[in-house]
């Protein structure tokens, strides 16, 4: 199965399911067909109630990753997740899936470090599986961050026993899962990288990839020629480097952001859709970490920025009737 496919399979069945008048009374709720649709994407990481969980109305994006799913604990939103109650997560579920939006559990993050840990990567992956399906979300992404174990070359091995199972089980479990990752972007840079090989071998498995352009503490991708077309270094690569070394299609690259202004690397709305234009870029769409569950405006406007100013989806734009926001671009 390619789980490229299982994202438009996925909105497609859940649209089509959705009476005309309750997708804001458009025909079309993208930018264009099929898997060149952009991608918005972000996370959910605070600790959440049914009470405080955002309507979908109010979050501008159309698949959201709930944090905190760890191979030792489950913290934050995935935690969160898990403590609900089984009507409340039908009904949150039944209003994201309203308005064509995902909810999937992300795993790991940083010291997480499953593979120098020495974990087992099928039982890893065993777990992860049942997770999602138990608690019927709708895929996973996965933030490894074993530094450690990318530097010594183990995090290959790991990595494909911990994929192949994964991606076994999701697919037995649910065939419309949507699977990705998001790796850092350190980790692109030569052809014998773990992370260059190991996402040329799941490449048909994968919807798409956030690569996080930021936090290095050298090298954070702030300017638009760096992120997108060309940095000038041998260590670190832009989003179409990347796309050339691993012969990953840019459509399927997605640029990660932080929407803290202090965190390294930290780029404007405004001025990441301007590199899109400035710069030429197939806009693929954005990742951002993360939505702030108590003001939701804040993600909100950022991402509006980013299309805005990126000069795509001609004479479209966010859906901002507060029925429905579905995230993605939509007929004005």
């Amino acid at each position: 199965m390619l789980f490229a496919s299982a994202v438009t399979t996925f909105l497609s069945l859940v649209v089509a399911a959705t009476p005309l008048e309750d997708r804001g009374g458009h025909k079309s709720n993208g930018c264009s067909s099929g898997s060149d649709q952009p991608i918005f994407h972000s996370f959910f990481n605070n600790t959440l109630t049914q009470a405080t969980w955002p309507a979908a109305k109010d979050v501008a994006f159309s698949h959201l990753s709930l944090a905190g799913w760890r191979s030792d604990a489950l913290r934050g939103a995935a935690g969160s997740w898990a403590n609900l109650t089984a009507d409340a997560r039908s009904a949150i579920l039944k209003d994201y899936h309203r308005l064509g939006k995902t909810l999937r559990v992300s795993a790991f993050g940083q010291n997480d470090n499953v593979t120098t840990n020495a974990n087992d990567p099928e039982e890893v992956a065993a777990s992860l599986s049942k997770f999602a399906a138990d608690y019927n979300l709708d895929g996973v992404d996965i933030n490894y961050e074993d530094f450690a174990a990318v530097a010594s070359g183990a995090a290959f091995d790991w990595l494909s026993k911990f994929h192949a199972k994964l991606h076994s089980d999701l697919e037995a479990s649910n065939p419309h899962a949507v699977l990705t990752y998001s790796p850092v972007a350190d980790w692109f840079a030569k052809k014998d990288d773990v992370w260059v090989r190991f996402i040329q071998a799941v490449e048909s498995d994968v919807a798409w990839i956030n690569i996080q352009f930021y936090d290095d503490g050298s090298f954070n991708w702030t300017d638009c020629t760096q992120l997108l077309t060309k940095t000038g270094s041998s260590s670190y690569l832009s989003r179409q480097e990347i796309a050339d070394l691993t012969g990953f299609p840019v459509t399927r690259i997605v640029v990660q952001k932080p929407r803290q202004e202090n965190q390294a690397g930290f780029i404007s709305g405004t001025d990441l859709g301007k590199c899109f234009k400035a710069t030429g870029a197939q806009f693929s769409g954005v990742s951002l970490w993360r939505v702030d569950p108590t003001n939701t405006n804040l993600s909100r406007d950022w991402v509006n920025d980013v299309v805005e100013n990126a000069g795509v989806c001609k004479n479209h734009k966010f859906a901002k009737n507060a029925q429905h926001d579905l995230g993605i671009c939509t007929s004005s």
